[in-house]
């Protein structure tokens, strides 16, 4: 490329444009997107439990063509990413690079990797992965240094909010048991200690009725504290529609306290709603930042990074479950992810929309298609609601009206 002599610190191996490729090993997102030399690149994290180090992909069209971004865990064997010619490179190939521990480290050679990877099916796709049991009531016990029976009680609420909570890496996953194990001693206390009487009158926290303080103190594993909490709380569970009353845990509060699958959805408003940057922390392995966000300071540091380090060391087991009582968290995020459209008229082969964005579209279609249809056919309430949008400036609106009083004459 440049006419000089240089070090080339990986591999690379050519393929036609566009063919598939995958993760040698399991890990999350760390780099993707535009990169010196590569156009694009993708790097990923690998952790213990998946052989460690990281390993670095280059030279694709679009980094973010099977929809990954940063924080992103990966399976081993999963497609992602299409080889391409980007950047410094003279045909199609995919580069890789795989750095021993850290990356910006020692670099290995990557055949040791490709010797032992996993080979995706023909035709594409995901490589076959062995079911996921996700965690057990063992891990649960050994994260938070509870009884087995008391991890077996819990585990159903517990593997439910990580879900809700986006808790997609063993890195969030050790993070959220950490602080939920400090917060809660073990899972042994569900409900604040103190009788609530401190929160009386706390306008604060929103408790202006008699009995505010006691009803609504802190509940859960992580202390959902006073009314208006409480209030948000319930209109979260019932847009998400894990309820049927926005009012739910304002009428009932005892229910965060009583219920684990309850209390600790309490805990998944709080880390993706009250403290939305938790996940970005916990990706960042701040756990300084964490602890911050979650009590307001460094109490309990000690004991937050001894459980810390016991739940990194658990690794991949700690990682709820694939599927659970609603639906999964790969689900959801197929049906959060932007396509491209298939249309042959489309401008550009980029993401346009989400799963839910074409099917909304698809609905506004073919109501419009129905409503001006009816309103050729001379359908009073259709002709009404064509002048409506007539009236607005909408062409084919105003070109129906027309029709329509054309016909008339």
């Amino acid at each position: 490329m440049t006419g000089r002599p240089e070090n080339h610190s990986g591999v690379d191996l050519a393929a036609p444009d566009g063919t598939p490729f995958y993760a040698c090993a399991g890990g999350t997102v760390l780099y993707i997107g535009p990169a010196r030399g590569y156009g694009e690149w993708i790097v990923l994290d690998h952790p213990d439990s998946e052989g460690g180090g990281c390993s670095e992909y280059g030279h694709m069209w679009n980094s973010r063509a099977t929809g990954l971004k940063v924080g992103d865990w990966v399976n081993a064997g999963q497609k992602i990413g299409f080889v391409g010619s980007n950047g410094e490179s003279t045909g199609p190939h995919l580069h890789l690079t795989v750095w021993e521990r850290a990356y910006g480290g020692k670099r290995i050679d990557p055949e040791t990797w490709l010797d032992g990877a996993p080979h995706p099916p023909k035709g594409g796709g995901l490589a076959p992965q062995p079911p996921s049991a996700g965690m057990t009531a063992e891990t649960l016990a050994a994260a938070m240094g509870c009884s087995l029976a008391r991890a077996r009680e819990m585990l159903p609420g517990m593997v439910g909010a990580m879900q809700a909570a986006q808790i997609t890496t063993p890195l969030r996953a050790a993070h959220w048991c950490a602080q939920i194990g400090h917060e809660s001693v073990g899972l042994v206390y569900m409900e604040e200690i103190a009788s609530g009487d401190q929160y009386e009158w706390r306008t604060d926290l929103g408790n202006n009725q008699p009995g505010d303080g006691r009803r609504f103190k802190g509940s859960g594993p992580i202390q959902l504290t006073g009314r208006r909490n409480f209030g948000l709380f319930s209109e979260w569970c019932f847009a998400k529609r894990y309820t049927t009353s926005p009012t739910l845990f304002v009428d009932h509060p005892e229910l965060v306290r009583t219920d684990p699958r309850w209390g600790f959805l309490a805990a998944s408003w709080y880390w993706t709603v009250a403290r939305p940057q938790l996940n970005r922390l916990a990706d960042a392995d701040d756990l300084y930042g964490v602890t911050r966000a979650i009590n307001g300071g460094l109490n309990g540091l000690d004991d937050r990074r001894g459980r810390l380090d016991i739940c990194k060391r658990l690794g991949a087991q700690l990682l709820p479950p694939q599927t659970s009582g609603g639906l999964t968290m790969e689900a959801s995020d197929e049906l959060t992810k932007r396509f491209p459209s298939r249309s042959i008229f489309r401008h550009s082969d980029d993401p346009v929309d989400t799963m839910a964005g074409f099917i909304l579209n698809i609905d506004a279609r073919e109501h419009e298609k129905y409503i001006l249809d009816a309103a050729l056919a001379g359908d009073a309430a259709a002709i009404k609601l064509v002048e409506r949008e007539a009236a607005k400036g909408e062409s084919r609106c105003i070109a129906a009206l027309a029709k329509i009083k054309g016909d008339r004459k």
